[in-house]
């Protein structure tokens, strides 16, 4: 008996198997796509240890038209990071531009994605002294969707280790902020 019920798990098992490996995914559409602008909507804050940076920022790039609805997959790119009005230190460099955007996860209120391998140079005061601190990493965000249109897009909870930098950089911090963007349609299909 025992071994009918391991032979049906298994017959169960390779099925789902086979199933799962024809099955299409979702695709989600964007419109109008193509170029996009997200400013900030106030100043978007770095902290970690004695660093609390805030600065304004416009990420500019692009949007696809289409992408399969599938974890990992590229739905954009950023090309370029304005950076102004900065309170508690300056930003000193956006590294490694374009940061890669990939698809997560839909949600109740709008669409996960990453931004990937952002890296960038912050220059503070630590103690009386000027040092560059520089962090990187993945940087989760959701894009609210309501009735099919964008709203917001919110910075998640991250946390981005220093990736160069003396010893009285912290050894990580974290962003977090809101930003507008380009008003897109999203539908899944």
């Amino acid at each position: 008996m025992l071994r009918r019920i391991k032979l049906l798990v298994l017959a169960l098992v390779a099925l789902g198997a086979i199933t799962a490996g024809t099955a299409s995914a979702a695709t989600l559409n964007a419109s109008p796509a193509g170029a996009i602008s997200a400013p900030s909507l106030g100043q978007v804050t770095f902290t970690g240890g004695a660093i609390n940076i805030r600065c304004n920022l416009t990420l500019t790039g692009t949007l696809a038209r289409s992408a399969a609805a599938t974890a990992g997959t590229s739905i954009g790119g950023v090309s370029r990071v304005e950076v102004a009005s900065c309170a508690g230190g300056t930003v000193r460099s956006i590294n490694n531009l374009p940061y890669n955007l990939t698809f997560n996860r839909l949600t109740a209120t709008g669409l996960e994605f990453t931004v990937n391998s952002a890296n960038f140079t912050l220059s503070v005061n630590i103690f009386g002294i000027i040092v560059d601190c520089t962090y990187g990493g993945n940087v989760p965000a959701l894009v609210a969707i309501t009735g099919g249109v964008t709203g917001l897009i919110t910075i998640l909870t991250n946390s981005l280790p220093k990736t160069a930098g003396g010893g009285s950089c912290p050894a990580s911090g974290s962003m977090s902020g809101t930003f507008g963007l380009t008003t897109q349609t999203i539908t899944l299909t």
